[in-house]
C-alpha cells in the first residue's frame, strides 16, 4: 500500500530568503519520489511559497502569503498543523527541517536536515545576529531536533553536527539516516576545456562562515608574488572590511545576481571554484562545479572534503595557512583535462540523482 507523504513547503520563499538551494533539492526530490508507484504525494504551500508543479501531487494552499510578513510566517510555520488536520499523511517531510515549535502534526514526521550552522554561529560568532533572532532559530532546532522521529541529512559530518547539538542538550537522538544529495546540473552539458577563460570563481558571501574575507586576503598575498595569477571572478555580496579589500586589488572582477544560464556558464567556463567555507552540511557548489568540469578549492576537515577527498586528486587547504592555499590552488591549476574528467565521473556515479533517491527511498522504506 502506497505511503501518503505531505511536504510542508510553506516556509519556502526562494525569491526572498536563502532557501534556494534547499528548494532544488526538494525539486529533486519530489520529482523522483512522484514517480514511485509507492508513494503519495501532497503539498502544502502558501500563496507565495515554492510549489512544485506536477498532477501527480496534490496542493493545499494556505490562503495567505509567508514572504512579506514575519508574523504570517512564525504563525504558519508554528501553528499549520491546527488548519491541516484533514490532510492524509502518513509521513510528513520537512525540507528545511524546522518544525513547528507549538505543535506537531499527526503521523510520523521527517526532517531533512543539512547542518547545525545556528549553533555554530551562537558559538562562534554571536554578534553577527541578533540576540533574540539566533535564540529563536536555535531554539527552533532544538525543538525540531526533540520532535522529529526521523531525520535525513546529506554527509557523515552533518551526522556529527546533528548529534553534538542532541548530546549538548540532552536532546534524545532520533534515527539519522545520510543520504548524501543530487543536483540537477549533472543533465547540464560540461566544459570541453577549450572554452575555458583565464579566471576563477568564488561564491562570495557576507556570512562569516563562508570565509570570502580570508580568502581575499590570501588572494591579495599570493597576488603580491605571483604576477599571471587568472583573474577573480567573485559573485554575490560582501561584507564592507572586504569591499575594502577588493578595491586594493587588481584582477578582481565583482559580479552581481547572474541569471542561472549565465551563473552556470560562468562556473563552466572557470578554471576553479574557490570553496573557503569552513563548515557546511554538504557543499553542493563543490559537486556541481564538477559536474561542469570545473575543479575545486576546499578546505580539509569539512563536509566539503568528505565528498571530494575520495575522487578528487587536488584542491584540499587549511583556512590557517597560507602556504596550505597557495599548495591546493597551483595543484588544481595544474590538473590535466583527463584527470578532471576522471574525477567527475566518479562524483557523478557516488551523487547521481539516481542514488539520492534510492538513499531516500530505503530510508523512507525503513519507517513504520
Amino acid at each position: 500500500m502506497a505511503k501518503n507523504i505531505a511536504f510542508y513547503l510553506a516556509d519556502q520563499n526562494p525569491h526572498r530568503d536563502r532557501s534556494l538551494g534547499i528548494t532544488n533539492i526538494t525539486k529533486t526530490l519530489m520529482g523522483g519520489l512522484a514517480q514511485l508507484p509507492n508513494y503519495c504525494l501532497s503539498q502544502v504551500v502558501s500563496e507565495s511559497s515554492f510549489a512544485f508543479e506536477d498532477d501527480r501531487i496534490k496542493k493545499h494552499t494556505l490562503p495567505w502569503r509567508t514572504d512579506n510578513s514575519k508574523v504570517n510566517r512564525l504563525l504558519t510555520d508554528n501553528l499549520h498543523p491546527f488548519f491541516l488536520k484533514r490532510v492524509p499523511a502518513d509521513i510528513w517531510l520537512y525540507p528545511k527541517g524546522y518544525l513547528p515549535y507549538l505543535s506537531k502534526p499527526d503521523g510520523v514526521v521527517v526532517g531533512l536536515m543539512h547542518d547545525a550552522l545556528l549553533q555554530h554561529y551562537a558559538d562562534k560568532y554571536p554578534h553577527f545576529r541578533s540576540k533574540l533572532d539566533l535564540a529563536y532559530w536555535l531554539n527552533i532546532l532544538k525543538t525540531s531536533l526533540r520532535k522529529c522521529d526521523y531525520v535525513l541529512t546529506v554527509s557523515e559530518s552533518a551526522r556529527k553536527q546533528l548529534t553534538d547539538v542532541c548530546e549538548r542538550y540532552n536532546i534524545p537522538q532520533p534515527k539519522i539516516f545520510v543520504t548524501y544529495e543530487a543536483s540537477d546540473f549533472e543533465d547540464l552539458e560540461p566544459s570541453n576545456f577549450t572554452d575555458k577563460g583565464n579566471y576563477v570563481i568564488h561564491l562570495a558571501s557576507e556570512q562569516p562562515h563562508k570565509c570570502t574575507l580570508p580568502l581575499l586576503k590570501f588572494w591579495k598575498q599570493l597576488a603580491e608574488t605571483d604576477k599571471n595569477l587568472p583573474d577573480l571572478h567573485i559573485i554575490g555580496k560582501i561584507c564592507p572590511e572586504s569591499e575594502k579589500l577588493v578595491a586594493t586589488m587588481p584582477g578582481v572582477v565583482r559580479k552581481s545576481h547572474l541569471p542561472e544560464d549565465v551563473f552556470v556558464d560562468e562556473i563552466r567556463k572557470a578554471r576553479a571554484l574557490l570553496f573557503p567555507s569552513e563548515l557546511e552540511g554538504f557543499g553542493l557548489p563543490a559537486i556541481e562545479a564538477y559536474f561542469l568540469n570545473t575543479p575545486v578549492v576546499f578546505v580539509e576537515g569539512t563536509s566539503v572534503a568528505e565528498i571530494m577527498e575520495k575522487d578528487t586528486k587536488a584542491g584540499e587547504f587549511s583556512l590557517s595557512s597560507f602556504e596550505s592555499f597557495k599548495k591546493a590552488l597551483d595543484d588544481v591549476l595544474n590538473l590535466t583535462p583527463e584527470e578532471i574528467a576522471e574525477s567527475r565521473a566518479k562524483l557523478l556515479d557516488r551523487f547521481s540523482k539516481k542514488r539520492y533517491l534510492a538513499n531516500v527511498d530505503q530510508a523512507l522504506a525503513s519507517i513504520n
